[in-house]
């Protein structure tokens, strides 16, 4: 039998992790930005680096029950943040394209470990609803120290990669509060059997794919629909980090009400008001408009998404196979930046339109699993 025990000290290295491993995407329209000024890129090649990292996230979360077989938790979390590192510092001397996409790649499967880790540690929580709500809360603060900090620390596309070099490390150091423990044994993880998966889980993690391939779309070229309207680029980052302020103010709500309300109301509500929320991107806006809509998009996403997760955890009681949840938010991520670099070159209304029914059918999906 697995004997794991789920401890706070674990659980807040968790939520660490998870902020860690979901740096890149909450960064990625100031990251894309200045990457693609960095090496001369199109707007179609910067969404499909994008989707080179998530290729690397999806790979690690395919491998992560394997994983959970053969190392500790501290073994995998030092092994991961090592690679985090030692991608970010190649990723200051590349000056090839063909290279930044194989280093992105593995940037994108250190990252997906932690990422995938956390999942898999939270769900063995006694209440999964506040932890994954905390864990949305975590990414957001990490993520909007860090977009405050640009005008001040970062220079450029390189001096970015030094200021996430350097959050990584002091993250790094949570890894001392894991235990020397699997958790799984080898039993657990050898009954690993798609066939055994329940259909309300395999919908779910459908739900998921859809969800993140029309909002990560959405969010890889924010600063492309939105850019123009700043006074500067400096100011348009940190202010996309006031925006990742709404993700830690519905993350919190999340976490604080976990289940009080059960899944079906938050995610009806919170789900029309994201609607609402993208098709607001279509009108005439000024810049603090702007700005007001993303941090809605923020809130909404992230107050939702821990619900979304709790949910599709619930029909895996076992948590034999919540670790597929992680490679389904990277099948979206992939898919969602790739296609939008297509369609945002046509218009930004098409992508807005794509982005609203990925989410709608998503909502559907997650509803229909809710019994």
């Amino acid at each position: 039998m697995n004997t794991y025990q789920s401890s706070n000290k674990n659980l807040i290295t968790a939520a660490i992790m998870s902020a860690v491993g979901s740096l890149f995407f909450l960064m990625m329209p100031t990251i894309l930005a200045m990457l693609g000024e960095h090496f001369k890129l199109s707007l179609e090649l910067q969404g499909y680096t994008a989707s080179a990292y998530f290729l690397g996230f999806l790979v690690a979360g395919l491998c992560q029950n394997k994983i959970e077989q053969l190392l500790a938790l501290k073994q995998q979390a030092l092994i991961s943040f090592s690679f985090v590192l030692m991608a970010l510092l190649l990723l200051s001397y590349i000056s090839e394209p063909a290279l930044l996409l194989l280093n992105l790649i593995l940037l994108g499967i250190a990252s997906g470990s932690l990422f995938s880790l956390a999942i898999s540690i939270i769900s063995f929580a006694d209440d999964p609803d506040r932890w994954f709500g905390i864990k949305v809360t975590a990414e957001q603060i990490l993520s909007a120290i860090l977009l405050f900090s640009l005008p001040l620390l970062v220079t450029g596309f390189v001096s970015l990669i030094y200021l996430l070099f350097v959050a990584c490390i002091i993250c790094a150091f949570s890894i001392f509060l894991l235990p020397k423990q699997k958790l799984q044994n080898h039993e657990a993880a050898s009954s690993f059997k798609l066939s055994d998966i329940n259909i309300a889980f395999k919908v779910g993690v459908i739900a998921i794919i859809i969800k993140f391939a029309g909002l990560s779309g959405l969010w890889a070229f924010i600063e492309t629909m939105g850019g123009e309207l700043a006074p500067s680029p400096e100011v348009f980052g940190q202010s996309i980090g006031i925006s990742l302020l709404g993700g830690l103010v519905g993350g919190l709500i999340a976490a604080i009400k976990a289940s009080k309300f059960g899944h079906k109301i938050p995610l009806i509500f919170g789900n029309l008001l994201l609607l609402a929320i993208i098709y607001s991107y279509s009108l005439e806006l000024n810049f603090e408009l702007f700005i007001g809509i993303t941090f809605g998009l923020s809130f909404l996403w992230n107050y939702t998404i821990a619900y979304e997760l709790s949910l599709v955890a619930k029909h895996d009681p076992n948590n034999k196979y919540v670790s597929l949840m992680a490679p389904a938010i990277a099948i979206g991520a992939i898919i969602g930046p790739g296609i939008a670099g297509n369609l945002i070159s046509i218009s930004s209304v098409t992508l807005l339109l794509s982005c609203a029914v990925s989410t709608l059918v998503a909502t559907i999906m997650f509803l229909k699993t809710d019994n």
